[in-house]
């Protein structure tokens, strides 16, 4: 018997926390195994349950969703965060996924639906609203002074996952060749100049736009 999915939920209104977390008790494979109140309660609790998924809601007092989430990554970077929303715009989103979070729910989705997005992110599948494509033709669409090199299609890719430079140049580095947050820095720099954006969030804007971001359908 596989072992449930332990779930964490971070919400600050008393009376939707309880109830959800209520309902997803009755979700098979699913265990609660406790909660927060916001974000500076959540990266406390979080040490403390070591959940597998962390339900965490972004407009929060004290420390919104978006930053408990960032430092989660860089703390805690096994958690997958399922950020859990009353609605969803574009920069939400993208915010979302800057932030490092593994997926997006609406809180008007049904328990089932919400049960399935918890057991994808822990399975590693992103679940976002987004466009799809593979990397390899939308970038050879890209015109010749903007096309990326092999490298940095890696590099933009684990920005577009929210991991920081460090969890970049770690996730870059192999046991013959060690990468560094410099050399990481100097690659999204680049990716930026080409494509004539001043900050990350543009950088995954225009990689959207034009279809590099490879991300599975809800």
């Amino acid at each position: 018997m596989e072992k449930a999915i332990r779930v964490m939920v971070v919400d600050d209104h008393p009376s939707l926390r309880e109830g959800l977390m209520a309902l997803l008790r009755y979700e098979t494979d699913i265990e609660v195994v406790g909660y927060a109140v916001d974000g500076e309660d959540a990266l406390i609790k979080a040490v403390e349950f070591q959940p597998d998924v962390v339900l965490m809601d972004i407009s929060m007092p004290k420390m919104n969703g978006l930053e408990a989430t960032r430092q989660l990554r860089d703390t805690l970077p096994a958690i997958r965060v399922l950020m859990f929303t009353g609605g969803e715009t574009p920069n939400d989103v993208l915010e979302a996924m800057l932030a490092g979070a593994a997926g997006y729910a609406d809180k008007k989705d049904s328990v089932e639906t919400l049960g399935i997005k918890i057991k994808a992110v822990h399975a590693g599948i992103p679940i976002f609203p987004a466009i799809s494509s593979t990397v390899n033709t939308a970038n050879a669409a890209l015109n010749n002074t903007k096309k990326l090199t092999p490298t940095e299609l890696k590099v933009l890719q684990l920005a577009v996952q929210g991991l920081s430079a460090k969890g970049m140049a770690r996730a870059l580095s192999t046991p013959e060749k060690d990468v560094g947050e410099k050399l990481v820095n100097t690659h999204l720099a680049n990716i930026r100049a080409k494509w004539d954006v001043h900050n990350a969030v543009g950088m995954v804007l225009y990689a959207i736009k034009n279809g590099l971001v490879n991300i599975p359908p809800v």
